[in-house]
């Protein structure tokens, strides 16, 4: 399951997105339930040879246009189509370290591409490691938020993106996911794991938003004010994601972008 990023950016930048979304719909769209281990080799494979210059499709001559204009690195292309892989056998993670390392696979790599393709500002001082983290860490925190809000639409789909473990020593089963009841147990659960992605998109955005070139600094602001509104709607919302929608009306929206782009200007 790809991230849900609702902030498009500068056309330059938004060709491995495209490349993102069309993969995503091979497991998750309407003709996900057909998906096959064949149909992703021939996915990645087309990938490799866009990489060669050798695109099938119009879509890959964007991609190959792409990848020959920006250093874009093939491995985490082979890494987020491995995500793609997962969603289509697992079902369930016993622990966060399995998670993250699933989120990693869907949303951190992307997130990776996307700074390779805009570029470290020539002003940072910070090390490419340190930058690098911080995507790794803002794309698990952007991925919890994603999974956080969708409980009950995972759910029906037989999916449930939560750490076995933390649900058991919460006293909460995977019924009790099905059973889509509101309890106090839930609550406390769902709590911690609001914190943890909160604290997540905080380590990261900090990590990585000053270090940008400036003219695409504005978007990760947005991305970060944006994916810690909907928690703060989770919460308002007495933690019933699983039936009731979580989302940001557009004029909560136009606000946050407004406020975005005067942070990336340094005004407050």
């Amino acid at each position: 399951m790809m991230p849900k990023i609702t902030i498009e950016m500068e056309n330059r930048h938004v060709k491995d997105h495209a490349w993102g979304r069309r993969l995503d719909e091979l497991v998750d769209g309407i003709n996900g339930s057909h998906a096959t281990n064949d149909v992703v080799d021939r996915w990645e494979q087309s990938t490799l040879d866009a990489f060669q210059g050798r695109p099938w499709t119009i879509y890959d001559v964007a991609l190959s246009d792409t990848v020959s204009k920006f250093p874009l690195e093939i491995q985490l292309f082979k890494d987020i189509i491995e995500g793609v892989r997962s969603d289509m056998t697992k079902k369930r993670f016993q622990n966060f370290n399995e998670l993250y390392l699933y989120t990693y696979h869907i949303s951190s790599a992307f997130f990776l591409l996307l700074a390779q393709a805009m570029g470290i500002s020539a002003e940072s001082k910070a090390s490419l490691e340190n930058v690098y983290h911080g995507m790794i860490t803002f794309g698990v925190g952007f991925s919890l938020m994603d999974q956080l809000r969708d409980v009950g639409p995972d759910a029906r789909m037989g999916r449930i993106y939560l750490p076995q473990d933390e649900l058991l020593a919460a006293g909460l089963s995977d019924d009790d996911v099905f059973r889509g009841k509101v309890t106090d147990k839930w609550r406390k659960f769902m709590k911690g794991q609001i914190e943890r992605a909160r604290m997540l998109l905080d380590e990261g955005s900090s990590l990585v938003i000053q270090e940008m070139n400036a003219d695409v600094r504005w978007a990760f602001w947005a991305l970060t004010i944006i994916a810690k509104e909907i928690l703060y709607v989770i919460e308002a919302n007495d933690y019933e994601t699983f039936t009731r929608k979580t989302y940001v009306g557009k004029p909560k929206i136009l606000l946050n972008l407004l406020l975005a782009y005067a942070k990336s200007l340094g005004l407050f």
